[in-house]
């Protein structure tokens, strides 16, 4: 198994800004290895991360501050997983039209379902039609 480093160069593609070298790729690719040594697949790992960020959907929709935080945080746990499938995929060079399909999928139902969650949360709490 190659090193961190190694597998940086291997999988990872230039950065785009500065929150992804330093935040979701520098964290992206300790999980990538794991994910690389349990023998997931890219798409498995797309489903995951899926189910990961409408589970913060969840935490959303109660509405409160610390449920709320929590979701946040599992929300950004599931934009790493989506780094992490990427280079799963990379690495096996078993990219495909399919897994990127799924993936678009993917940002679809999550951002939706957050951006619902957050919306039905604000509406119980104000009580007002404009959320």
């Amino acid at each position: 198994m190659e090193t961190i480093k190694q597998l940086r160069r291997k999988v990872q593609p230039k950065p785009v800004n500065k929150l992804d070298k330093y935040f979701h790729r520098f964290i992206s690719i300790y999980i990538t290895k794991f994910f690389i040594l349990l023998n997931l697949t890219a798409n498995q790992i797309t489903l995951l991360w899926i189910l990961i960020g409408v589970i913060s959907a969840f935490f959303f929709l109660q509405g409160s501050y610390l449920y709320s935080l929590i979701g946040a945080l599992i929300l950004l746990l599931s934009f790493i997983l989506d780094f992490s499938d990427g280079e799963v995929a990379r690495y096996h060079k078993k990219t495909s039209i399919n897994g990127y399909y799924l993936d678009c999928i993917g940002h679809f139902i999550v951002v939706s379902s957050v951006i619902i969650a957050i919306s039905f949360a604000l509406f119980y709490k104000f009580n007002s039609l404009i959320f």
